[in-house]
């Protein structure tokens, strides 16, 4: 099985996505097949948008569908029922192939799992004495008990009975599933309203991360100290910050970084190149004879939205929009890691969100390859060298930002655990921890806690368990801690090799 059952409101056991070769099938490099057909002379942009990149995605043919239930007897039974299957499973199955919305699907009679995949939630490793763990974690429109009337937007008509639903299972996912990490890099919580705010429910102003702070401890877990960014440029007020545990993290300075910082696209100046701005966090551990000193980036950039969108020259105009943030955006947290290396160079830098981009180039601008300080220009439709030089940082380390190179932690993984997030039945990488020389010399491997992305989003209203706290799954990054560096200067490149 290569994803979660997928659920409609007139079929809620639905098709299931595999392959037939044993293996799963990931997002592999390079822009989607629409993409590569594009006309660009069907739009004028100023400056004019480079030639397409060569690097194509297949998206993936090798994947077709089994709908278990879709035979039946006389009587209108189905002959199988729905067994929730973990995506990773391997089964044996006979029945009928039938051909629908453009796709190949086997209607089965028989289904035998022979090799199941590890039952979810799947916890991540308990960390060691010396340890220092940091986290990061997509919570998913995570929004408080406080219906801000200040705030046009949708999703602050609160349900009550849902947040108290997501708390349980966001305290439960970081408590039993990541194990109560010592930092957590949090994305898609709301931003805090102002102080004084009166809520349309009556209730306190109290915001998400210290609720999920109150939530925790209640739980019996540690005490976390939160830290939310203090603003936001997100059209629905969501933000990025940390929880940081009291008794073994001393929070030091906090940093925005790029909050306000307009940029230009097609001749005119847009508003905010960073919907969510990045926040940097300096902290020293508590925990170990010798403070450790680090500092942790928590981000979550441009999603993908739009990306490939080709119907009209408005779509068409907007896609490269899309791109160019994408591309500025990374430019701009690469400029920001690169300063403050440079500065700090013997002080652990740690990059940690959703980055909302592959571990490899998607072909539009290599967000990741920007930011280790790897990206091969051939591979993407925009460069660094797009940005006019008065518009970004230098790059002079062969035409890289970052230098020495940032290490990709997901590298430490087997190539099947590499991925966070579903996209239309595809499993993906969006999720990284980036290290730089001296972080990379102490770290020690990364592991992710299962249960939100292969779960179905029926759990998402389930009391009691810890799946689906969100979309995303949420990983740890394990750190040496102690007197020195264990590992003599490991690091990790964007082919897996030392």
């Amino acid at each position: 099985t290569n994803a979660p059952m997928q659920s409609f409101s007139g079929d809620l056991f639905a098709e299931i996505n595999i392959t037939s070769s044993g293996r799963r099938a990931f997002r592999e490099a390079g822009m989607t097949l629409a993409a590569s057909a594009e006309n660009l002379a069907a739009i004028t942009l100023t400056p004019p948008a480079p030639a397409l990149a060569a690097v194509v995605w297949d998206n993936n043919p090798e994947v077709f569908e089994v709908d278990q239930d879709r035979l039946v007897d006389a009587a209108g039974v189905p002959l199988l029922l729905n067994p929730q299957l973990v995506p990773g499973s391997h089964f044996s199955a006979s029945g009928v192939l039938g051909f629908e919305f453009g796709g190949y699907e086997l209607f089965p009679d028989t289904i035998n799992v022979f090799a199941p995949a590890p039952p979810i939630p799947g916890t991540v490793p308990t960390a060691g004495p010396a340890q220092l763990t940091v986290a990061s974690l997509n919570m998913l429109r995570f929004y408080d008990r406080c219906d801000d009337p200040t705030r046009p937007n949708t999703d602050e008509v609160v349900n009550l009975a849902q947040v108290t639903i997501k708390l349980d299972k966001l305290s439960r996912y970081i408590r039993e599933v990541l194990k109560s990490p010592d930092v957590i890099g949090a994305q898609e919580v709301e931003q805090a309203s102002v102080g004084g705010t009166v809520c349309a429910n009556g209730e306190a102003n109290v915001s998400t991360l210290q609720l999920l702070a109150d939530k925790i401890l209640a739980d019996g877990g540690p005490s976390y100290t939160p830290v939310l960014a203090p603003l936001t440029n997100d059209i629905g007020w969501i933000n990025v910050g940390f929880l940081v545990q009291a008794a073994r993290v001393n929070i030091g300075v906090t940093q925005h970084i790029q909050a306000d910082h307009p940029w230009v696209f097609n001749g005119l100046t847009q508003t905010q190149l960073h919907d969510r701005p990045s926040l940097l966090l300096e902290a020293t551990t508590l925990f170990t004879p010798t403070p450790l000193d680090f500092t942790v980036i928590v981000n979550h950039l441009r999603s993908l939205s739009g990306i490939d969108t080709l119907t009209n020259t408005t779509t068409q105009t907007n896609a490269h929009r899309v791109r160019q943030k994408r591309l500025r955006q990374a430019v701009d947290v690469a400029c920001a890691a690169q300063a403050y290396q440079s500065v700090n160079p013997t002080r652990p830098l740690i990059l940690i969100g959703d980055f909302n981009a592959f571990q490899f180039a998607d072909g539009y601008a290599d967000t990741l390859g920007i930011l280790r300080g790897d990206t091969v220009p051939s591979q993407s439709e925009y460069g660094i060298d797009f940005i006019p030089p008065g518009e970004r940082c230098d790059n002079p380390f062969n035409g890289q930002v970052v230098s020495p190179a940032l290490a990709e932690a997901v590298f430490s993984l087997p190539p099947d655990e590499r991925y966070s997030f579903y996209f239309r039945g595809v499993p993906q990488e969006l999720d990284h921890g980036l290290l730089s020389t001296t972080a990379s010399q102490r770290f020690e491997k990364m592991a992710y806690g299962r249960g939100n992305a292969d779960s179905r989003n029926d759990q998402v209203a389930v009391v009691g368990n810890a799946l689906r706290s969100s979309d995303h799954d949420g990983f740890v990054l394990y750190l040496n801690a102690g007197t020195g560096p264990t590992n003599n200067g490991f690091t990790l490149f964007k082919d897996g090799f030392e």
